[in-house]
């Protein structure tokens, strides 16, 4: 326990109370959740860089099937159709990563501008 001025009227009293007990000011004895809130805020600025970090260190690695053209016989329908399909999934895949990158991004940013106004709101 120590002791602060009330910043009404001039008196010592105790940090833990909640008014001044000479002249009832309230106090804000909101300095240790201040502390807490402030470091909230920086977790998530950390947290919004590394989701940002992720998202950019995202890349499909896909292995494209070749494009040949096999002959006309039903083995070589089959490899054709096999080909495309690859290709298709491995366009799919490269579709599902930019877009999950696209995500990964916008919340990192999200995330660090809550985590920058927590600290705002905790400094006013």
């Amino acid at each position: 326990m120590s002791l602060i001025k009330c910043v009404e009227c001039g008196e010592e009293i105790s940090d833990k109370l909640n008014c001044c007990s000479n002249c009832g000011y309230p106090l804000k004895n909101e300095n240790k959740k201040n502390n807490k809130n402030i470091g909230i805020g920086i977790a998530f600025i950390f947290l919004g860089i590394f989701a940002i970090i992720w998202g950019i260190s995202l890349d499909y690695v896909g292995l494209p099937s070749s494009k040949e053209y096999y002959g006309g016989d039903a083995y070589s329908g089959i490899q054709n159709a096999a080909s495309t399909t690859a290709n298709n999934v491995n366009y799919v895949g490269e579709m599902l990563c930019s877009g999950l990158k696209g995500i990964m991004l916008t919340l990192g940013g999200t995330i660090i501008l809550y985590g920058v106004s927590v600290i705002k709101k905790e400094e006013n």
